[in-house]
């Protein structure tokens, strides 16, 4: 069972959660490799999260296919995706890179719920350390930077055009 997929039923149980007031069932597809029907499922989710110039073109997103450690995540409440979620190898040994984390109705606590499982899930396997390219405030007017310090990131670097790193340690290496 691959990493998102275990962050995925720790989140959200087996299948059955709550959204927007009602009982939903929730379901999730964890993948590798990009078909038509997901990149359109990714994009619902993409174009409600991201302005224009921040969303993926299929080129973009089958470059990221091939990286290393690459997989993602399209968590559904009933029959629409509902959250979305990229990773792949980051810039050192057993450290992933968070390219993705959107949700298309924020605020109903699912990207915290799956980040939260995520960093678990990435942590009990080993890996050292979560990295991320964020900006300060989303369009939505959501403090992202507060959010995932919430979680454990710290700031590595905020740039003059508003992109701000960030990482989150989940072990120390041993210097024995």
């Amino acid at each position: 069972m691959e990493l998102l997929e275990r962050a995925a039923i720790a989140a959200f149980g087996t299948c059955a959660g709550f959204a927007e007031g009602k009982k939903t069932q929730l379901i999730w597809k964890s993948f590798s490799q990009w078909t038509p029907a997901l990149y359109r499922m990714f994009r619902r989710v993409e174009k409600t999260a991201f302005r224009a110039e921040l969303r993926y073109t299929r080129k973009e997103l089958r470059e990221r296919s091939l990286k290393p450690s690459f997989e993602t995540l399209i968590v559904f409440t009933g029959h629409r995706p509902s959250a979305v979620m990229l990773v792949y190898q980051g810039g050192g040994e057993k450290v992933l890179y968070l390219d993705t984390l959107a949700v298309r109705n924020p605020g109903k606590g699912t990207g915290g719920r799956l980040l939260r499982a995520f960093l678990e899930e990435a942590r009990s396997d080993g890996y050292r350390g979560i990295e991320l390219d964020t900006e300060n405030i989303n369009d939505q007017g959501i403090r992202l930077v507060d959010w995932y310090c919430r979680f454990g990131f710290t700031v590595l670097k905020e740039e003059a055009d508003g992109n701000v790193s960030m990482e989150c340690i989940l072990s120390v290496p041993s210097t024995f």
